[in-house]
C-alpha cells in the first residue's frame, strides 16, 4: 500500500506508509514514504489512531466510574459492568448509557449467548436480559462470588469463590456441580465440545458435560500462580494469568506454554479480525497472528486492564477507574476502499492519488 501523493484530507491517519493531516493546505500534498508523528499532528492521531500491522491507537475515554471488570459484545451492543453494579450498554463503544442493573454487587463477569445477556457477580448476584437493557434477577444458588460465566451445547456455567460451580439450561435454574477444586475458579470457556475451568493455584480442568470435571496438569507455573483467563480461540484453548503465563492446547489437556513478552498479569486474551490480543496489569497491550510470537503495543495509560471485547471492527477494554479505551480499524478491499466505521471513506482515484470522501 504504497501511494504516490496524497492531497486535501481531513483529519485521518497514515495508510501504509502515507500520512497527512488537516494542516496542510487544500492543494498539497505528501510524497509516498514521508511520516508524520503524532506529536506533529495530534488531531489526526485522536481521529482514527494509527494503523499499523491492523491495530490503532486507542482513543482514552473518560468514564468517571469505578474500576469496570468485565464486558461483552454481543447483537451489536456493548455491555460493560463493574463495582457497585455500574452497568451500561453502547453501540459503538463511545457513547455508552447507564442501565438498571438491578444490583449493587460488583459485576465479575458478563456474557452473551444463546439470544441472552447474562450478568454474575459478588455475593451470587446474577440476572438475565434479552436486550441488555430491562435486566432480570436470577437465584443463582450461592452467596460466594461468582467470578466466571460461559455458554456451550446448550449449558450456561458459572463458577468462582472456592470452587463453586454450577450449571443452567436456561440461565434462570442452576444445579450444583463438583467441581474437583477449592481454589477459586477465575475463569471459564467452552470449544470443540470441552468445558474448561481455571484459577488460583494453577488449577486447570476439563469436562465433556460439565458435571463430571477431570483435572489437568497446567505445566511449569509460578508457586500458587492465578491463571485469570481462558479462551477458545480459533480452534485452540488459550489460558492466561499472573506474571504473563500463557499455554495453548488443541485438546485442553496438553498444554504448550508461550512467551507472551508481558511481566504483569495478563487478564484477557481476544481473537479478533485475524488476530490475538491480551490486555492486563499495567496497561499491557500484546498481539499475535499464531498465539505464539507477540508484540507488545504502545499503551496509551498505565492503569490495569480488566477486559476486553471486539465487534463491529471496534476494540474495547475496560479497566481501573472507569478506564475506556476505543480502537477502531479500516477496511481494505479490492476497489483500494478504506473504511473506518462510522467515518468518512477514503478511496484511490485513477491518477493513483489518494482522497477524502
Amino acid at each position: 500500500m504504497n501511494f504516490k501523493n496524497i492531497k486535501n484530507l481531513p483529519s485521518y491517519n497514515k495508510i501504509g506508509e502515507v500520512s497527512w493531516d488537516t494542516k496542510q493546505t487544500s492543494d498539497s500534498w505528501i510524497e509516498s514514504n514521508q511520516v508524520l508523528s503524532q506529536s506533529q499532528y495530534p488531531n489526526l492521531f485522536s481521529k482514527i489512531g494509527l494503523i499499523q500491522n491492523g491495530f490503532n491507537t486507542w482513543n482514552i475515554y473518560n468514564q468517571s466510574q469505578p474500576i469496570l471488570y468485565s464486558m461483552t459484545y454481543g447483537n451489536g451492543i456493548y455491555v460493560y459492568g463493574g463495582v457497585g453494579g455500574i452497568l451500561e450498554t453502547s453501540t459503538d463503544g463511545i457513547t455508552w448509557t447507564p442501565r438498571t442493573s438491578g444490583t449493587t454487587s460488583t459485576i465479575n463477569a458478563l456474557l452473551y449467548a444463546n439470544s441472552l445477556y447474562v450478568y454474575a457477580g459478588s455475593g451470587g448476584a446474577l440476572a438475565t436480559s434479552t436486550d441488555a437493557i430491562t435486566w432480570t434477577q436470577r437465584t443463582s444458588g450461592t452467596a460466594g462470588n461468582i467470578l466466571a460465566l460461559t455458554y456451550g451445547n446448550g449449558i450456561y456455567v458459572y463458577a468462582g469463590q472456592g470452587g463453586n460451580l454450577r450449571t443452567s439450561d436456561n440461565a434462570i435454574t442452576w444445579t450444583a456441580r463438583t467441581s474437583g477444586t477449592a481454589s477459586n475458579i477465575n475463569a471459564l470457556t467452552y470449544g470443540n465440545g470441552i468445558y474448561v475451568y481455571a484459577g488460583d493455584g494453577g488449577v486447570l480442568a476439563s469436562s465433556a458435560n460439565a458435571i463430571t470435571w477431570t483435572t489437568r496438569t497446567v505445566g511449569t507455573v509460578p508457586t500458587n500462580a492465578a491463571l485469570l483467563t481462558l479462551s477458545y480461540l480459533n480452534n485452540l484453548y488459550v489460558y492466561a494469568g499472573v506474571s504473563g503465563i500463557l499455554a495453548t492446547s488443541t485438546d485442553a489437556i496438553t498444554w504448550t506454554e508461550r512467551v507472551s513478552k508481558v511481566s504483569g498479569s495478563i487478564n484477557q486474551v481476544l481473537y479478533g479480525n485475524n488476530v490475538y490480543m491480551l490486555v492486563g496489569a499495567g496497561g499491557a497491550i500484546a498481539t499475535s497472528t499464531n498465539l505464539i510470537n507477540w508484540t507488545r503495543r504502545v499503551s496509551p495509560n498505565t492503569s490495569a486492564i480488566f477486559d476486553l471485547a471486539y465487534g463491529n471492527g471496534t476494540y474495547v477494554y475496560v479497566g481501573v477507574s472507569g478506564l475506556l479505551g476505543v480502537a477502531q480499524e479500516y477496511t481494505y478491499n479490492s476497489n483500494s476502499e478504506f473504511i473506518l466505521p462510522g467515518h468518512q471513506q477514503i478511496t484511490t482515484d485513477s491518477k493513483n492519488y489518494v482522497k477524502g470522501d
